[in-house]
């Protein structure tokens, strides 16, 4: 589950506008990135979770609640097949 908190403190302390956010993730429309940041999307899937926290110059477990180490392998896992 993604820690929505988290996100914007990361956010906020980077002095990022949720447009600026969304734009530098490659998101269509700053909306993409207020639903995962505002809770309202606690399932964001890994590679959205990846992306974000590139943006956010961390860790994708530091922006997540529980479960971080399976989210991580199966981004680890994804990774392999693809290469």
């Amino acid at each position: 589950m993604v820690n929505a908190k988290e996100i914007r403190r990361r956010r906020e302390e980077l002095k990022l506008s949720f447009g600026e956010a969304a734009e530098r993730a490659g998101f269509k429309h700053r909306g993409q990135w207020q639903i995962v940041e505002s809770g309202t999307r606690k399932g964001a899937s890994a590679d959205t979770v990846m992306t974000i926290a590139r943006v956010l110059r961390c860790k994708m477990e530091d922006l997540m609640i529980e479960e971080p180490r399976k989210l991580a392998r199966a981004t680890a896992s994804r990774r392999r097949v693809t290469k």
